[in-house]
Parts: C-alpha cells; sequence; structure tokens
C-alpha cells in the first residue's frame, strides 16, 4: 500500500504555448504516467486542476506509491528528461516528494521510539 507521494506541479503553460502544451500533456505525459504504473513504479495517480483561488499552483499529478519507488523513479534519466521536457511547457515546475497518511503515520511511530530512547 502507497506510504508516500511525489507531486508534480505548475502554475500554468508557458503564454502562447498553451494548445501545444495541453497537446503534449495528453498525447506524452498521460501515457508516461500510465507507463510508470503499469511497470510498478508507483500505485495510483491522480490529475488535479484546482479551480480559481489566491495561489499560484494551478495543477499537478499525484503519483502514489512506496517512498523509496517514488525516489528511484525521481532519479532516474528517464524522469529527468521528462520533467525537463515538462519544464519547457510551463511555469513554475515543482517537482515534490511527501508522505500520505500511511506515511505520516509511520514516520510519527519513528518518531515516538527515537523519542522513548
Amino acid at each position: 500500500m502507497a506510504n508516500a507521494l511525489l507531486m508534480i506541479g505548475w502554475k500554468r503553460p508557458v503564454p502562447g504555448r498553451e494548445e501545444e502544451t495541453y497537446a503534449w500533456l495528453m498525447r506524452e505525459a498521460m501515457p508516461t504516467f500510465e507507463r510508470w504504473r503499469t511497470e510498478g513504479r508507483f500505485e495510483r495517480h491522480e490529475i488535479v486542476t484546482l479551480t480559481p483561488y489566491a495561489g499560484t499552483l494551478n495543477s499537478f499529478v499525484l503519483l502514489f506509491g512506496q517512498r523509496e519507488a517514488l525516489d528511484a523513479l525521481r532519479r532516474t534519466d528517464e524522469f529527468e528528461a521528462f520533467s525537463i521536457a515538462l519544464a519547457s511547457r510551463v511555469l513554475d515546475l515543482a517537482v515534490v516528494p511527501g508522505l500520505n497518511l500511511e506515511g505520516i503515520q509511520a514516520l510519527s511511530a519513528r518518531r515516538s521510539s527515537v523519542a522513548r530512547t
């Protein structure tokens, strides 16, 4: 079961490249996420677009999986090339690892066991 996540987020497409960016996301990015999932690099993914608010993050993809597997994916040449390709199409790309509830609970348990020693 997933204990971590990897967020790949961005502000918006580069101005003037919106159509190209959305086409690339559908033609290249989404199939790449699905292939990585079927290869077992993560368990599932969610694609999110936020409604207007005062912040700058507008869209992101969450990859849910095991922390070690997500870390390994992030360090591959393929993921780096994917990130470079995406960064050329969007503003303010962010690739951020994180924990879901299961990961937070495991972290809390480790913290508690360390505090007792």
